[in-house]
């Protein structure tokens, strides 16, 4: 894990959960970030970015007992490639690929990174990972180092999906057995009450 990095994605307005921050809504105790944040930083990874936008003092102060480096993207309003662009161009070179996380999907269980990692080193780590559930695609996503500079020109709010449709030929899917890999929140309601 250590020649691989993360990027988390906290930048977002949260304007489908009304009118408070997502992240900062509490889920079993904790805030949603807070259980993006444990799972991510306990794989050793090399590195691991924060990207925050909207709420960025809010966002930063949650994260700041967390090996993190922050980043603020002062374009989070055009949406999250933008964000993960902010993020891209904060790489370490000698890393071998990159996770890209959403901030809002605080059931991932550290075992799906595990899986992908063991199948990115199957293809050389050339692929771009992602994994599925029921046929649906899931986050989080892994690129490939050589696609970095690519990550580090988005601007929209498609995210990374124009780069997995470009690399299509280079996708590997890893089915999933759980909706783990789906399950996001932007809802008040997609909290347990």
């Amino acid at each position: 894990m250590k020649n691989l990095a993360a990027i988390i994605l906290a930048a977002g307005e949260s304007t489908r959960f009304g009118q408070s921050n997502k992240l900062l809504a509490r889920l079993n105790g904790k805030p949603v970030l807070t259980h993006t944040l444990e799972t991510v930083c306990a794989l050793g990874l090399g590195q691991v970015i924060l990207v925050s936008g909207h709420d960025r003092q809010m966002v930063e102060s949650l994260a700041a007992d967390y090996p993190v480096s922050h980043h603020h993207n002062a374009a989070y309003r055009y949406g999250m490639g933008s964000s993960i662009a902010c993020g891209a161009r904060e790489l370490h070179a000698e890393t071998e690929g990159v996770f890209v996380c959403l901030g809002d999907m605080p059931y991932l269980p550290a075992a799906v990174f595990h899986a992908m990692v063991a199948r990115f080193a199957a293809e050389a780590q050339q692929a771009i990972m992602r994994p599925s559930f029921g046929g649906k695609p899931g986050h989080p996503v892994l690129f490939p180092a050589h696609l970095y500079s690519d990550l580090a020109q988005l601007s929209d709010d498609l995210g990374a999906r124009e780069i997995i449709t470009r690399y299509q030929s280079r996708l590997v899917t890893l089915d999933w057995p759980d909706n783990t890999v789906l399950a996001d929140i932007d809802r008040p309601e997609d909290l347990p009450s």
